[in-house]
């Protein structure tokens, strides 16, 4: 399964250039890992609406970089908090796997550069 859209990634990379394209997909990657901790310590506190602003953050930040997969799971998670019906737990596991998997795509289909 393909977690990118690459067309996405392709166009912003022509458009920014090498250096500008991977400072911003390796920014994204850190700030998705960051993202998840922090819904972890939301979620676990059952902090909904904190849940709900970070799922609605990963979203963009997701679709800004062609990350279709994890930007479509993070709305209807995200759907799923504001109707109070949703397994915290399961949300969490499912969004560590897709956010791990979706950080190694980026880096086998060469879209992450060398760490800052």
């Amino acid at each position: 399964m393909r977690h990118l859209n690459h067309d996405v990634l392709d166009t912003l990379r022509e458009t920014l250039g090498e250096s500008d394209f991977f400072e911003v997909t390796n920014t994204f990657a850190q700030q998705f890992e960051r993202q998840l901790q922090a819904l972890r310590q939301h979620a676990e506190c059952r902090e909904l609406p904190e849940c709900a602003h970070i799922l609605h953050s990963l979203k963009g930040s997701a679709g800004n970089i062609g990350a279709q997969t994890l930007a479509e799971i993070t709305q209807t998670f995200e759907q799923q908090i504001r109707g109070g019906d949703i397994s915290l737990e399961s949300m969490i596991e499912v969004l560590s796997s897709t956010i791990n998997t979706t950080i190694d795509e980026l880096r086998d289909s060469g879209y992450l550069g060398a760490a800052p």
